[in-house]
């Protein structure tokens, strides 16, 4: 009984410097942004420029990394909409990525 405790307990001092290296970094994020339509609008009553609201989750293994993002854009364009998107980041500090999302809109 013994032998067997040691050897778990020298199994478990060997795999936990293993672990710490592949756990990763969390990282939640937000921010407000300003935007501007490109092109003059002949309507009226439609907002050419505007605020959105951004909520991103970060988590980053060494130099790979996955993003999760949803942007709230209330009133765009007379309409409210929702944009989530995904990213496969690679880097550190400076990272870059690819990803995909989509404009959910109310009308």
């Amino acid at each position: 009984m013994q032998k067997i405790l040691i050897v778990w307990a020298v199994s478990c001092c060997l795999l936990l410097p293993a672990t710490a290296a592949w756990s990763g970094e969390h990282r939640l994020g937000g921010g407000v942004n300003y935007w501007v339509a490109l092109d003059y609008l002949d309507e009226d009553d439609v907002d050419e420029d505007g605020f959105s609201y951004l909520i991103s989750y970060q988590y980053m293994m060494d130099w790979v990394g996955v993003e999760l993002d949803v942007e709230l854009l209330p009133d765009r364009f007379d309409e409210d909409a929702v944009a989530p998107a995904a990213w496969f980041l690679l880097g550190k500090t400076l990272y870059a990525g690819a990803g995909i999302g989509i404009v959910n809109s109310d009308g």
